[in-house]
């Protein structure tokens, strides 16, 4: 073989890397090449296939996860039905749906088939033209025949449902269940007055109209959770007020596989941008305005949903117009043996306990009360003088009723509070002047206003899993590619000469056992020999 000694070609800059690009790719794409190439490339390409193919699977799974299941079926009315209801209500589904024909409903009795009825109705807000237009027919001995619409205008149906379609893009909503409920809440609040029309009994009055009445507020808020994969139910009875029982609705949600109370209508302030969440995931036992929630309540059917006693979070629940966590005096007993710091949850909102929180809080509460409250309640916003914005809210702590500040009773630094905002990436405590004086959770001291400021995020979180991918696969490329240009410049400095590829005729360095641009071997890799005339390969 010839021996040169000077640095040959194909090692300049640019070409070597073109040559450790081609090199990857051949790897991964030619057997022929991956038998000629070092053990440490082969293990390196092999590692981020694994690695890659594993990151794809957790990103698919987020992706599925992230965007909305747009099935209109809900599971615990559905399971409620035995299966001969059942049977008639797939059948149903599809006369409704297609507003055509009629439905056989002999299999059921009479009683089953008015329970159906009621069932399915309240499944399906998006046919909202079911409850005024099918009946269910029978013969001269109370027998079930037929389920039925005769005097369907289905021209007029078919319009209203492209008009409550035609904002379908804005009824999704991305993140965890707990947050698509929220803006659920916040979406229907915001954009809904309270008023009477011919169609305030259904969604079109809420999602077109934008004023409607309870049932109207209900049927959205199932239909919205439905189709953003949430299990949710229309429930229909009385509530006592101060003029008297009134026959209203609300809605049973399920979420992380527990059932809570909404009501979005007394939730709502009757003006937009100005709501409540009094009634936000709360329990049978929650107590609003001095009333509890089941005392005064008469469902017609609960469709077999057992509802929790107590609010969603641990120790939540809700007081008049704000967010609260409330613990009693039971609560505090137990918990006088716990010594580590405690963190508790308020819808969006977190708690922080320190060690002495819990013998105080039991001090603190005599005979003379039996609660003690750490309430949130956005109240405004705010620009400074500097250019600085934040949210306002109003964090108050109470001994049952009594407002009062944590640092009277010795509290200061032992309780602190994360306020959360859909919009913010963090918790940002500014001062008057507009200046961040702490990030992340602050002391609660004082009964008052706290102005939480912007810790903006730039990446809506459906994209981190790729963009995850992403960053991993570039890792790995650079640390593959890195590692191969560190070789070649090794090499390339310790060329005193060379020799060329007996194959493909490239000039290459005496260090190197194999030809770069062919793979032909040049050298055994243990004996550091030629290969024998047999055309040796490894």
């Amino acid at each position: 073989m010839a021996i040169i000694d000077h640095a040959p070609s194909p090692l300049r800059h640019q070409d070597y890397r073109s040559s450790i690009y081609k090199e990857m790719i051949k790897t991964l794409t030619s057997p022929r090449h991956y038998r000629s190439v070092s053990n440490k490339t082969r293990i390196l390409t092999i590692a981020s296939i694994v690695l890659l193919t594993a990151l794809a699977f957790v990103s698919l799974e987020e992706f599925d996860e992230a965007y909305a299941d747009e099935s209109p079926s809900s599971h615990a009315l559905y399971d409620s039905l035995n299966e001969a209801q059942q049977r008639v209500y797939d059948e149903l589904y599809i006369v409704v749906d297609s507003m055509e024909g009629s439905c056989d409903a002999s299999s059921l009795t009479l009683d089953e088939a008015i329970e159906l009825m009621n069932v399915f109705g309240t499944d399906n807000p998006q046919f909202f033209w079911f409850a005024d237009s099918y009946d269910c027919y029978h013969d001269q001995h109370k027998n079930p025949t037929t389920i039925r619409a005769d005097d369907l205008d289905t021209e007029t149906i078919t319009q209203m449902r492209a008009e409550i379609d035609e904002n379908h893009s804005e009824y999704l909503f991305k993140g965890s269940d707990l947050e698509k409920i929220r803006q659920i809440h916040d979406y229907l609040l915001r954009n809904i007055w309270y008023g009477n029309n011919d169609y305030d009994q259904n969604i079109y009055s809420a999602l077109v109209l934008k004023e409607t009445v309870c049932a109207g507020y209900s049927n959205a808020f199932t239909y919205l959770c439905k189709i953003n994969g949430i299990d949710c139910a229309t429930i229909l009875g009385y509530v006592q007020t101060n003029a008297g029982p009134e026959y209203h609705a609300w809605n049973y949600v399920e979420l992380e596989g527990k059932w809570y109370a909404m009501d979005l209508t007394w939730d709502d302030r009757r003006c937009p941008e100005d709501f409540e969440y009094d009634f936000f995931l709360i329990g049978l036992d929650t107590v609003v305005d001095g009333e509890v929630f089941k005392e005064v309540r008469s469902p017609d059917d609960e469709f077999g949903i057992e509802v929790e006693d107590y609010a969603y979070g641990d120790f939540s629940g809700y007081t008049s117009g704000v967010e609260s966590w409330i613990v009693n005096k039971e609560t505090v007993e137990e918990r006088l043996s716990y010594k580590d710091t405690r963190h508790l949850y308020v819808g969006y909102q977190e708690i922080e306990f320190g060690p002495d929180t819990w013998p105080t809080l039991y001090y603190m509460m005599s005979s003379e009360h039996e609660y003690f409250s750490i309430a949130f309640k956005p109240t405004g916003s705010i620009e400074f003088d500097n250019g600085n914005k934040a949210n306002i809210y109003r964090i108050n702590a109470y001994l049952d009723d009594i407002l009062v500040d944590p640092s009277d009773y010795g509290l200061d630094g032992c309780i602190s509070v994360y306020v959360h905002n859909p919009d913010l990436s963090g918790c940002a405590l500014y001062d008057f002047s507009g200046e961040i004086v702490n990030i992340g959770f602050f002391p609660l001291d004082h009964s008052g206003s706290y102005f939480v400021g912007d810790v903006p995020f730039s990446f809506d979180f459906l994209y981190i899993p790729f963009i995850a991918v992403l960053v991993f696969m570039l890792i790995i490329l650079a640390v593959i590619v890195i590692g191969r240009m560190a070789e070649v410049r090794k090499n390339k400095q310790k060329v005193s000469s060379g020799e060329s590829c007996p194959k493909c005729g490239a000039k290459i360095s005496k260090e190197y056992t194999y030809c770069i641009r062919c793979g032909a071997v040049l050298r055994n890799e243990e004996t550091k020999e030629p290969p024998k005339d047999d055309g040796e390969q490894l």
